[in-house]
């Protein structure tokens, strides 16, 4: 079995770049994806022209949180003023309008990483799943065919038991088994946009079901699930960030406050540094590579 180990969020804080750079350099990371509005994405570039140079890099997409690439989904402000929930019950039926001003925005994000700073973009997914509205889903299929990439993130995750009654019983009382299903359910709508587009998605993707509690038992669980499966090649994505770098003075706004600052962005980046992790995927016999390695 083949293992991407992806790292997302690349750009959105300075401690995100820099857990990410050593989840790369001392660990297991084979891959990260770079938001184009994160406060810390001009050193995201230059962490890619140096220790980051050969990593997988994808373009994470984002139209919930930071500032705005286009007015009509913008705040007076210039953020974005809409979360997944409210893009989805407004694009449930037909929105022209609003899909016209996702696609601008969208296709501005591509522009910015590879016209404008020529970056070696080989995948894409997206900030809070965004991309898994299936309106949103073609948009970007299209987005990728125009700019050559062949991977796209499908959120395709089984259901799975871990070794710990609590760890296996967490999604429910956190409700992320909501996220879960509903992701799910995307997924195999978006299955056929992404068969008709001829794009790629590793066979697995895991990272919803335990989202903001990925520890060693739940990891070990999602490989475990995958063996299991005989899987040829699957995706685990994580978001390792240091606390309270010195850089990192303003956030976009309260949530990715609470989020880049959580405990669990320091226990993510443990595990992926983690030698017994290290040893328990070489154990079992699984290969780690990058979406780079594919093309």
């Amino acid at each position: 079995m083949k293992l991407i180990i992806s790292n997302d969020d690349f750009g959105l804080s300075f401690g995100f770049n820099k857990a990410i750079e050593d989840c790369f350099k001392k660990s297991i990371t084979t891959s990260t994806s770079i938001i184009t509005n994160g406060f810390a994405f001009q050193d995201s570039l230059k962490l890619l022209k140096t220790s980051l140079k050969n990593i997988s890099l994808g373009l994470h997409l984002n139209i919930t949180h930071g500032e705005a690439f286009s007015e009509e989904l913008a705040t007076p402000e210039g953020r974005y003023k809409f979360e997944f929930f409210d893009y989805y019950i407004r694009l449930i039926k037909y929105n022209p309008g609003l899909l016209k001003a996702i696609g601008k925005d969208l296709e501005s994000q591509f522009k910015i990483s590879i016209e404008k700073h020529n970056l070696p973009i080989d995948h894409v997914d997206g900030h809070d799943h965004i991309h898994m509205i299936p309106s949103v889903f073609e948009i970007v299929c299209k987005l990728c065919k125009k700019y050559n990439i062949n991977y796209l993130r499908l959120t395709n995750e089984p259901y799975y038991l871990t070794s710990s009654f609590s760890q296996s019983l967490t999604p429910l009382t956190n409700k992320n088994i909501i996220k879960f299903i509903l992701l799910n359910y995307l997924s195999q709508k978006n299955l056929k946009l992404l068969k008709q587009y001829k794009l790629i998605s590793p066979q697995f993707f895991y990272g919803l079901l335990h989202s903001n509690n990925i520890n060693s038992v739940t990891f070990k669980g999602a490989i475990k699930n995958a063996v299991q499966q005989n899987a040829s090649l699957i995706e685990i994505a994580l978001h390792p960030a240091f606390l309270n770098h010195p850089k990192d003075i303003n956030y976009p706004d309260k949530t990715v406050k609470l989020f880049a600052t959580s405990p669990q962005r320091e226990i993510e980046t443990s595990l992926l540094t983690n030698s017994k992790i290290k040893q328990f995927i070489k154990d079992n016999k699984i290969a780690l590579v990058g979406f780079n390695d594919f093309l």
